[in-house]
């Protein structure tokens, strides 16, 4: 499994590692304002490419599965085409209810792009296939070439749309090759059933109503910090975020590379032992614990030599760790709902959990005190009451 993992977490690595240098020249600078700009803007994009996927990674292999290992790609393309349209177009009315910058909005012109590609990508099928060692590195190529448009065109008066289209470009490449490789594995279904697309959009959708809530959640964060508090702050928040998507998103590869064996586990037993509970999902759990260690250890390091400029920066940084610990134990247990296939308890749980927090975050923010200490408190309360609801779940359901 440590192989697998590996696989499919090459390509996020060489982006999102790529990002975490350019975002930490920038902190070398001080110039937190363009962090902050540049993490929510690429955060937006980011969040255009999940709602595209559809959920692709999890349903296609489930659905593979199901099927005898056929999956009908044109089916699924247009059910999670017709998915994301209606969630870009919601998206954008949420959005001009902010007063978002310039720089965000011109990089959120060419977004319609991405999710136009990313309907198209083959991700989940090559995790089935399990061909991670040739497709994995190529994930990250819109992160790569992100990275590279900060560090070589940041000055540019066209920087917003350049970032954009780098992030597009990278995207269209992954697509292509992805497709390239595909092609000689797997013989597509290319029947236009539309008692299948409805399938594939009830999947999708009920999956996506809690996967999304999160991710959405997590990309309106700093922009309410932002306009709340200031440019800096959302900026340390924005870069310490960053280090913790690169943990979060390295338990997300872990995570795919154990479904397959809790998947198999609940097919056969129809529940899951606390013990292969953890068992299965022990590399997850160890990466974030190492993360927690090397911020403590960053944290040590700054008082040692007494460098008070990154102190309030690793403070973040240690209670999003902190977090991050238990969101594991609680995207545990999402996971082995999703596998039992109750999307829809999944989805109305985090969708009215997700959405609660941010409104009183906003409150918070808008009508108190409290600042960034009251932002980090709702975050943990969430946690506890999406594990305390999954567990009531499972139990009902006899896992």
């Amino acid at each position: 499994m440590i192989k697998k993992i590996s696989y499919i977490a090459s390509g996020f690595l060489l982006g999102q590692g790529s990002m975490f240098l350019a975002l930490t020249y920038l902190v070398g600078r001080g110039d937190f304002t363009n962090i902050s700009n540049i993490g929510i803007s690429l955060g937006l994009l980011s969040l255009i490419q999940w709602a595209a996927d559809g959920g692709g990674v999890f349903l296609i292999p489930k659905i593979i599965k199901e099927n005898n290992g056929t999956l009908n790609f044109r089916n699924f393309f247009i059910a999670r085409l017709i998915f994301s349209s209606l969630f870009y177009a919601l998206l954008l009315i949420f959005l001009s209810f902010f007063a978002l910058n310039n720089f965000i909005i011109e990089v959120l012109l060419f977004s319609f792009f991405v999710m136009l590609i990313w309907s198209m990508n083959a991700t989940g099928i090559a995790d089935y296939l399990n061909m991670n060692k040739t497709c994995g590195p190529i994930s990250g190529l819109n992160w790569l070439f992100s990275s590279v448009a900060v560090f070589f065109f940041m000055e540019h008066q066209y920087f917003p749309y350049i970032l954009s289209l780098s992030f597009i470009l990278g995207l269209s490449f992954t697509v292509v090759i992805q497709h390239k490789l595909l092609n000689k594995k797997l013989n597509y279904i290319l029947e236009f059933e539309l008692t299948k697309i409805i399938e594939n959009l009830k999947l999708i959708c009920g999956f996506n109503l809690g996967f999304l809530s999160s991710q959405g959640y997590s990309r309106i964060i700093p922009i309410l910090i932002d306009q709340h508090l200031n440019t800096n702050i959302a900026g340390m928040y924005v870069y310490s975020k960053n280090v913790s998507n690169i943990f979060s998103q390295l338990i997300q590869f872990s995570r795919r590379a154990e479904f397959k064996y809790i998947l198999e586990t609940i097919s056969k037993n129809n529940r899951i032992n606390v013990k292969t509970f953890f068992q299965l999902q022990i590399s997850s759990y160890l990466i974030a614990i190492s993360a927690l260690v090397l911020s403590s250890f960053a944290y040590i390091i700054t008082k040692i030599f007494n460098l008070e400029t990154y102190y309030s920066l690793l403070e973040i940084n240690i209670i999003m760790m902190s977090i991050l610990l238990l969101w594991v134990f609680t995207s545990s247990l999402a996971q082995i709902l999703i596998a039992k296939g109750k999307l829809i308890n999944y989805g109305l749980i985090v969708f009215g959990g997700s959405w609660l927090t941010l409104y009183g975050m906003y409150l918070i923010l808008s009508q108190s005190n409290y600042g960034i200490v009251g932002i980090f408190l709702l975050e943990v309360l969430l946690l506890i009451y999406l594990a305390i609801s999954y567990l009531i779940i499972l139990r009902k359901s006899g896992c």
